[in-house]
């Protein structure tokens, strides 16, 4: 694109200038420092103090503005010697407030000046030294205020000093700096700034001049334009070089023809040079041989967007063969193209475009890239490659892009593109990940025409690495210094924090991939709204905020696998929280802890939407909350609510799970399909006042086939309006009792349920389908119903031979491993018959009140005194506890000890057996011998 030269600004020649340079020294009344760039674009400047001096001696500035009462009797360097009167204003704050003015040359560094660069119009940006007679200087520095390292964007990176002898003078630039490295210490002054006379000048532009680009082919000259006219100087630099240097020397403004290497990327670099003191400007240019490529599929893979970006977007792609453009049909397409990519309906080439592991809403899919129309778009929060697939080999030999219709830091700058015969092999045929290349920031507009390099190929991906957290000055999430790159990552690029503390006091939105692990720590006080993939492997993430949600508007999914995640929520804990994240997933595994405190009112309406404080499928179908290890802890505080909803899983197959005093437990709270509580292995327990439903305004189901369900209150199956059905065929149900409507059914195939009082009755109800020999027993001692399926044989019998023991060795005096210890007192003690080094658990445990035996009993045992001795019958073998104070007699009287103590036994018992503890009673206990004997019940 043309650019011409701005009119020349009504300012000073810079011959005055120069001519003071020669003595390395300036001498105006009035000096003007102007901020012009505050790092990571801050809107506030602080400065502690701002000095100024001549031939290495720091000038002892004294305030004489009117407002400074009483007036100061010494200077800025603490003595009254050789002060130099000056009034100081400046800044959208009054001159004597704590943070005005007059602060910046009273000698502390302990107060400062602080404004907002933008109050006033921008005016307030300006700080003023008005002298009453001309002042030398030769130098200047400042420093950093007191707070810079929790604000380090209070700090200039560019600025400009000015003078001028009179009010009526323009203003003459002193001095420029840009991109100076901002110190985010506190109270630090920075390097002492010479005022040499010699300013590095600007270059106002270096580009391709209109309809040239950086990619050609062998031998193509592209056109290359500038202007290094200085505006601000109101002066050309003093020299210009252009790098490869061509011939003849460069102009201040043109417009020239170059003719990069072949087979080559060459960076033409244009310097403008005001004495020692110089700038410039680059441009890459990339020569290649051209070539072919003929495969039945292509993956365009974005390797980096714009600093910045929440994804990746295009308008339209095109391949190209001899200069024309294929017109491509898209036959996955949500609705039907009108034409092809070029508009006609002429050599339809049928292709199949899509996103691999993509987050694209359905109004901005992939297939959109060859419809033709600018006016729609691919969007991809994710970043992943796009995939062409056609229906057979297509040769091409370039391609081109365009622009999507806003945002432009989505736009590709770095990229790869492959081919592959099968979609399963790729092999690279582009490469432009050396350089950024320059998308135009222009909308729905066209790139160059990349032609394929054939033989000049750079096989050298190179992958822009993903943020790492440093913590290098602060907590501060929000501080670029504290990230690897120096700037905070955007929404869709990838970051990790492994170690250090990070604090982010706003919401945390996500799209692409988030890592916490080692001994890292990610504080969120906001809310965690996820659309990406989120893994926590160790360390720590803390929020305290309104919602915890795996996917907000696209699929996300969150893998826990270690470390520690402690939410406390006063709204939400959500998988999806749109129907279009539906298939969000919290995946709980390995050593991973997930502690999760809902606070809020589970009744309160939040955008005419009730809470519902823990939801899998608040809004999209298909979510999973599945715990295959670690341990998960929930607790309600406030009347909070746990639902599935809309095909909503909650799979358990090891670890632990525990929800603590919800209003409700529900299984299929709304929407359509059917909503599945699974439990294969590990434990649930759902405590306190918290009924289990299963089926409420849509069907619920729960399968137990492994582990265990705990439920101190109610197992309620089926409503009025929704069916509720429960299968079990292994695994243990623990629970106050189960109840069901005419929509409900229990079937029971196996495993063993233990419920709270005489429930045997349970087995006649309608709704109860057991397995042929389900059997029901009470224990009156415990309370407790017991109900489980007959196999035909007694346990002791179906422990043999599961036990793999012979069948003329399962006698239960027989001792097929000869260890000593029969196959009766083997089983009764929970050990193993076909290994010799298991005789059953049983320990002695030291205590400072007597000797104490521990053992494994069938679980479910209980002991009363029978015939002098402490005793239990259950599953056809009989228990009994002996004590001895002599180990002549043995029926000194024996009592049980709960709860058992269990410290130090090891292994501990299979889910048949439990821990049980005893000791001699009364004072015998305190000296005396135990043993436990096991029997064939009659």
């Amino acid at each position: 694109m043309n650019k011409y030269r701005r009119t020349l600004p009504p300012v000073l020649a810079l011959n005055a200038l120069l001519a003071a340079s020669a003595a390395a020294q300036v001498t105006y009344q009035h000096y003007r420092f102007e901020p012009t760039r505050m790092y990571a674009n801050g809107t506030i400047i602080q400065l502690s103090e701002f000095v100024l001096s001549n031939g290495g001696t720091r000038l002892n500035l004294v305030a004489n503005n009117p407002e400074a009462v009483p007036a100061p009797t010494v200077g800025q360097n603490g003595t009254a010697v050789n002060m130099v009167p000056v009034t100081v204003t400046g800044g959208s704050r009054a001159l004597t407030d704590a943070e005005g003015a007059l602060k910046i040359i009273d000698g502390a560094l302990g107060t400062k000046w602080l404004t907002g660069i933008n109050d006033n119009g921008g005016a307030a940006k300006f700080l003023y030294f008005d002298f009453t007679t001309p002042v030398t200087i030769d130098s200047y520095s400042f420093a950093t205020g007191g707070d810079t390292a929790t604000f380090p964007n209070r700090n200039p990176i560019d600025w400009k000093v000015w003078g001028r002898n009179s009010t009526t003078e323009e203003w003459v630039l002193i001095d420029r700096i840009i991109g100076h490295p901002s110190n985010p210490a506190n109270q630090v002054f920075q390097q002492s700034f010479p005022v040499t006379g010699e300013i590095a000048p600007t270059i106002a532009y270096f580009d391709y001049a209109f309809e040239n680009y950086p990619i050609v082919k062998n031998g193509t000259p592209v056109s290359i334009e500038w202007d290094a006219y200085d505006f601000e100087l109101g002066d050309e630099p003093q020299t210009l070089t252009l790098s490869p240097a061509s011939s003849p020397a460069p102009q201040v403004t043109e417009t020239r023809e170059v003719t990069p290497p072949a087979n080559a990327e060459t960076v033409y670099t244009l310097t403008a040079a005001n004495g020692t003191r110089s700038s410039n400007k680059k441009l890459t240019l990339r020569s290649v041989a051209g070539g072919t490529a003929n495969r039945r599929f292509y993956r365009f893979t974005p390797v980096a967007t714009r600093p910045g970006s929440d994804g990746h977007q295009l308008s339209e792609f095109s391949f190209f063969r001899n200069g024309t453009e294929l017109n491509l049909f898209a036959t996955n397409a949500a609705v039907t193209q009108a034409t092809g990519s070029n508009g006609t309906n002429d050599n339809l080439l049928n292709v199949i475009v899509t996103n691999p592991g993509g987050m694209t809403p359905v109004a901005e899919a992939a297939p959109l890239l060859v419809d033709g129309l600018t006016t729609t778009k691919m969007l991809d929060r994710r970043i992943k490659p796009v995939v062409f697939e056609f229906e057979q080999a297509v040769e091409i030999d370039s391609y081109r892009f365009t622009t999507a219709n806003d945002a432009d830091l989505r736009d590709p700058v770095k990229w790869t593109l492959e081919g592959s015969a099968d979609g399963i092999t790729w092999e690279l045929i582009d490469n432009v990940t050396s350089f950024s290349y320059p998308t135009s920031t222009l909308r729905s507009q066209q790139s160059q025409v990349f032609p394929l390099p054939g033989t000049s190929l750079d096989t050298n991906v190179i992958v822009s690495p993903a943020f790492t957290w440093t913590g290098a000055l602060n907590n501060g999430f929000d501080w670029g210094y504290n990230w690897s790159g120096d700037r905070v990552p955007g929404l869709s690029e990838d970051f990790t924090i492994a170690s250090s503390a990070a604090v982010r006091g706003a919401n945390l939105e996500r799209y692409g991939r988030t890592v916490v692990s080692g001994t890292g720590s990610l504080t969120v006080n906001g809310r965690v709204l996820n659309n990406g993939e989120f893994t926590v492997s160790g360390g720590t993430l803390k929020q305290t905020g309104n919602y915890f949600i795996a996917g907000v508007s696209l699929p996300g999914t969150f893998t826990h696998t270690g470390g520690t995640v402690d939410l406390t929520l006063d709204r939400g804990f959500f998988s999806a929280d749109t129907a279009a994240a539906g298939g969000s997933k919290y995946l709980l595994s390995g050593t991973g802890q997930l502690i999760v405190k809902s606070t809020g009112n589970g009744n309160t309406s939040v955008g005419g939407s009730i809470l519902h404080n823990v939801h899998v499928g608040k809004a999209g179908t298909g979510d999973l909350f599945e715990i295959s290890g670690g341990s998960a802890s929930f607790t309600s505080s406030n009347n909070n609510f746990v639902y599935l909803s809309r095909t909503g899983t909650m799979r358990v197959t090891g670890g632990s799970a525990s929800f603590a005093n919800y209003n409700t437990f529900l299984i299929g709270f709304e929407g359509a399909g059917n909503n599945l509580l699974d439990i294969s292995g590990g434990s649930l327990a759902i405590t306190g006042s918290t009924p289990l439903m299963v089926g409420g305004g849509s069907t619920g189901a729960v399968t137990l086939s492994g582990g265990s369900l705990s439920v101190e209150q109610a197992v309620n199956l089926g409503q009025s309006n929704a069916n509720g059905s429960f299968t079990m065929s292994g695994g243990t149900l623990t629970a106050a009792n189960i109840t069901s409507t005419v929509r409900g059914t229990f079937n029971f195939e196996g495993g063993e349920i233990r419920l709270t009082g005489d429930r045997r009755a349970i087995l006649t109800e309608a709704w109860f389908h057991g397995a042929t020999g389900t059997t029901a027993s009470f224990d009156s001692t415990l309370n407790r119903t017991t109900i489980r399926v007959s196999t035909g044989g007694t346990p002791f019998s179906l422990w043999a031979a599961a036990a793999g023991i012979a069948e003329g060795q399962r006698g239960a005096e027989q001792d097929p491993d000869q260890d000593g210890v029969p196959n009766i007192l083997e089983f009764a003690l929970g050990g193993l018959p076909g290994d010799s080094g298991s005789r059953g658990i049983h320990s002695p445990v030291a205590t400072t009140t007597g000797a104490v035996i521990t053992v494994a009993v069938r679980a479910g045992a209980s002991f009363s005194v029978q015939s002098g001795r402490l005793a239990a019958t259950i599953d056809g073998v009989r228990y009994e506890i002996q004590g001895s104070t002599n180990l002549g007699n043995w029926d000194a009287p024996v009592e049980e000890v709960t709860p058992a103590l269990t410290q130090g036994v090891d292994p501990a018992p299979s889910a048949e057996w439990e821990l049980r503890s005893f000791r001699l009673a009364g004072t015998a206990g305190e000296s005396g011998f135990l043993r436990v004997a096991a029997t064939e019940a009659n």
